[in-house]
């Protein structure tokens, strides 16, 4: 590991190092979950983005630029690139 050095505002501080005492853990292992959870559901937001804006793109010009029976079939295939 990396030590780093990061300037945090004096209420976010002690938040952290409250939740690290009631977890009984160091307040570095804390912040490393912390950025773990929160760029797994960057992560997350992303692809779900990339996949509303996919949806979008089916409707295109005041209609669907395929067929509406083939939609349902093809929507996976469409969306998410399977």
């Amino acid at each position: 590991m990396t030590r780093t050095q990061i300037y945090l505002p004096e209420e976010m501080l002690m938040q952290i190092k409250l939740e690290a005492q009631i977890q009984g853990i160091k307040m570095s292992e804390l912040i490393r979950q912390m950025l773990e959870i929160g760029f797994r559901t960057n992560k997350k937001t992303k692809t779900n983005s990339v996949a509303l804006k996919k949806m979008a793109g089916i409707y295109k010009n005041g209609g669907f630029n395929c067929a509406p029976e083939e939609l349902s079939k093809k929507i996976d295939e469409i969306v998410y690139d399977l």
